[in-house]
């Protein structure tokens, strides 16, 4: 239950706190349960483990692999050439800019929080596969 509690807090609270407790939680139980499981299934809740460390370190990164694509880098070097050309508008310019360079923004995250969106389905589904094999 923790770890579909932190789909909450990742995707509509968007409260990181939250989202890291009710993981670590996750992983606490997840170590309870790599000691009743069977052998076999150790590997994968150890494989469980892991991913929902990297989706833990994914939360608050903006330099990981998975929000850094070509796409986001774009988007960061148009808000840059936006703050840049802010500067140098004047009159009705500045907020037509300024209202570009927020819907970039927001674009910008959203990107972010569909990657994250992919690494937490991909989790869940091998969450799923393992409990159905316990």
């Amino acid at each position: 239950m923790h770890f579909y509690n932190a789909d909450h807090d990742i995707f509509i609270s968007h409260v990181s706190i939250d989202t890291k407790n009710e993981l670590s939680q996750t992983i606490e139980y997840l170590n309870e349960a790599s000691q009743l499981a069977r052998p076999e299934l150790g590997n994968h809740i150890a494989k469980l483990i892991n991913k929902i460390n990297e989706l833990i370190s994914l939360l608050d990164s903006s330099e990981s692999p998975w929000t850094k694509d070509q796409l986001t880098h774009i988007l960061d070097n148009t808000i840059n050439e936006l703050n840049y050309a802010e500067e140098l508008a004047s009159g009705d310019s500045v907020p037509r800019l300024e209202a570009i360079k927020q819907s970039v923004i927001n674009l910008n995250a959203d990107i972010h929080k569909t990657s994250l969106k992919t690494k937490y389905d991909s989790i869940s589904r091998d969450f799923s596969h393992t409990i159905n094999n316990l």
